[in-house]
């Protein structure tokens, strides 16, 4: 991810690329998030990249799994998948009306019948 994907003077993400049309898409940063990110980009430095690594050939962090593992350790928090915390995004997003997260239109009518009917 380049800091060029991050907006935030209009609080928003932008995800140029996806294995699907629908996840190509601009995500709304809430007030922490674009925090996070502010912090983030200045601990990156000269970089284009947001979280850069001279490690990896490409000159970018490829994977954030044991970075994941590190923060939930020293947080004292049990193990979750990073990729949870996708879900509940995209479960809060398509809650609030306020768009949607990479889901195809089937898996995202397939989500709003199981809310209606959770809400009931």
């Amino acid at each position: 991810m380049t800091k060029e994907q991050v907006d935030l003077e209009n609080s928003v993400l932008w995800i140029p690329d996806s294995k699907t049309p629908t996840g190509v898409a601009e995500l709304p940063l809430t007030a922490m998030a674009v925090q996070a990110f502010r912090d983030q980009i200045a601990l990156a430095g000269s970089s284009i990249y947001l979280f850069p690594s001279e490690e990896s050939a490409t000159g970018y962090q490829r994977s954030l799994r044991t970075v994941w593992r590190l923060t939930l350790r020293r947080a004292k928090v049990p193990y979750f998948r990073l990729y949870d915390l996708r879900s509940t995004y995209a479960t809060r997003l398509s809650a609030g009306r306020r768009g949607r997260v990479g889901h195809s239109t089937a898996s995202s009518e397939r989500l709003e019948g199981l809310q209606k009917s959770i809400r009931r």
